[in-house]
């Protein structure tokens, strides 16, 4: 069994039931919304735009690109516990998955 086989077989197994992540609906531009799982962050962020710093928190979730229908990209929505999220950047991780900042609402 080659390396990618072997990590597909796994992502299988940690996506068993309650074993990673949680339920969320995916939907790309124009497509038909998926139910995948995903892990669901507040990534803080801090900045300092003219000396005084601000903090921030920017939403995002990690998704296996096995189980989007099409590659992410800007724009695409995400409805996780009952929220409506809009994804601003996506971040390929290069094995397979990736990470997408998001923004409440659409």
């Amino acid at each position: 069994m080659g390396w990618r086989a072997m990590t597909k077989a796994l992502r299988r197994t940690l996506k068993s039931a309650g074993a990673f992540g949680e339920p969320a609906t995916y939907t790309p531009q124009g497509g038909s919304p998926v139910e995948i799982r995903v892990i669901f962050r507040r990534t803080h962020t801090e900045l300092d735009p003219e000396g005084v710093p601000v903090t921030s928190t920017t939403p995002n979730i990690k998704v296996d690109l096995d189980d989007l229908p099409v590659e992410p990209q800007q724009g695409d929505q995400v409805v996780y516990l009952g929220a409506e999220f809009g994804v601003s950047e996506v971040q390929l991780d290069g094995n397979g998955g990736a990470k997408l900042l998001m923004h409440l609402g659409d």
